[in-house]
């Protein structure tokens, strides 16, 4: 490898050297087996969230990041095996066909649930990450009336966009028409037509949106049965979409929804249904629902009513541990009781309210808390000019306690999302000798030169 880096040097070469167990390997600069396999799966029209890799070999690695699922034969390098998903009995090609084998027969049902490839919903009490699977999990949102439940699946969508998930949104009343990430097919006049949705999913790396917003409210059932009869179809040939979110869900789903045995209900995975009206819901959906959100300023009270609706006893949510009123809370019908959830914020909604986050007023669970190192205190900044006022107010044990245990950062991270002031806040923690004011000033004059200048 020396002499091969000699040459590359002596004769300016924009090449890379990779290593392969005893071999060396030059290559192109950014070429890797990884931009292979994604060439070879946009011809197949493929997602490399459906493929699986199976390498032994230090110049696997790239690919195997890639896949959805990523495997290791017995005789593969350590290193190879450490980055993996799972690591077969098998020697070589003994190994590989112990993965196919079990890839014909179970569809590699162990990897379905894993929670460390799923959603992001938001976080516990304790800050710890709330995620869910993408297979075999239905999702039912609720809430009362302008208590951001498009919001919150907005954050979802974002994320699941982001990281390459194909995703297929039913707009009944046009909420999504400006969602740049995705194609919205559908208008005010005329209804998309079903092979117009099939045609764009074709494309793994294309989501869209179906706009029904000038589709009449009693033919929204029938035209939702022919799409997701025609959705289920294609999911079955190429696992995709990963994710269909039905948005303002009583009207394409309403009590007096009719679907043919073809449909299960109970068998549709990676799907998110939302309204504000449980009670005009198909009891198919809300039966099937495993996972159930309410965003409210009394999520007990629509667990209780969700809990009437299936005819299920009544599954308690226990008060939050820090005394304050939170607006969110999730249960995992499977895994047992409710819990409280600090719902994420959307960055496109960061990106279009900048100014609210300077003078608006956040959700109680999304506020930033000062109550200082003895937990004494309970004042609450509901946005960032609030921040700062209160910030100036309290002593300076108390700004100087949550700077050390990296509140500030942490808020303007997961609730501001701004990664700049975040990444401030984090060097005035590791600052040593830092006194209160100056710490204050500095976050101060940041946050007014950024947002201040904004229209």
């Amino acid at each position: 490898e020396t002499v091969v880096f000699e040459a590359i040097r002596d004769l300016a070469l924009e090449l890379q050297i990779i290593f392969n167990k005893g071999a060396v390997m030059v290559l192109p600069s950014s070429i890797n087996k990884a931009v292979g396999l994604q060439a070879a799966l946009d011809k197949l029209g493929i997602s490399s969230h459906n493929a699986v890799g199976i390498g032994d070999a230090e110049n696997d690695q790239a690919f195997l990041q890639l896949c959805g699922v990523s495997a290791a034969v017995n005789n593969a390098l350590d290193s190879v095996k450490d980055l993996v998903d799972w690591v077969v009995t098998g020697d070589r090609g003994a190994g590989v066909a112990q993965i196919i084998e079990q890839l014909l027969e179970t569809d590699l049902i162990q990897f379905h649930d894993r929670t460390d490839r799923g959603a992001l919903l938001g976080h516990d009490l304790e800050n710890q990450e709330i995620r869910i699977p993408l297979r075999d999990t239905r999702v039912l949102v609720t809430g009362d009336p302008a208590t951001g439940k498009s919001r919150f699946a907005l954050s979802v969508l974002e994320q699941l966009m982001a990281e390459g998930y194909q995703t297929c949104i039913i707009d009944p009343e046009g909420d999504y028409q400006e969602l740049k990430s995705a194609i919205v097919l559908g208008t005010r006049e005329q209804t998309p037509m079903v092979e117009e949705v099939i045609e764009v999913l074709s494309k793994p790396k294309e989501s869209c949106v179906v706009s029904l917003f000038g589709t009449k409210a009693d033919q929204q059932p029938e035209y939702f049965n022919q799409l997701l009869r025609a959705l289920l179809e294609f999911r079955r040939k190429t696992g995709r979409p990963h994710w269909i979110l039905v948005d303002e869900a009583h009207y394409p789903l309403p009590t007096s929804w009719h679907h043919g045995d073809d449909i299960n209900i109970d068998r549709l995975g990676g799907v998110m249904f939302i309204t504000a009206f449980l009670d005009r819901l198909h009891p198919d959906i809300l039966q099937s629902a495993n996972i159930f959100l309410a965003l409210s300023e009394n999520p007990s009270q629509l667990i209780h009513s969700y809990c009437d609706l299936i005819d299920a006893p009544h599954c308690e949510l226990a008060p939050p541990p820090d005394g304050q009123q939170h607006q969110a809370a999730i249960w995992w019908r499977e895994k047992g009781t409710p819990c409280w959830l600090q719902r994420i914020t959307p960055k496109g909604e960061h990106l279009r309210h900048q100014q609210s986050y300077l003078d608006g007023e956040m959700d109680a669970d999304m506020c930033f808390y000062f109550r200082g190192p003895r937990n004494q205190l309970n004042l609450a900044a509901q946005n960032l000019r609030m921040f700062m006022q209160i910030g100036a107010g309290v002593d300076d044990e108390t700004w100087l306690y949550h700077l050390k245990q990296g509140d500030y950062a942490n808020w303007f991270r997961k609730i501001i999302l701004d990664e700049e002031l975040a990444g401030l806040a984090s060097r005035l923690q590791r600052t040593a000798e830092l006194s209160a004011q100056q710490g204050q000033k500095q976050l101060a004059e940041f946050i007014t030169e950024k947002y201040e200048a904004q229209p």
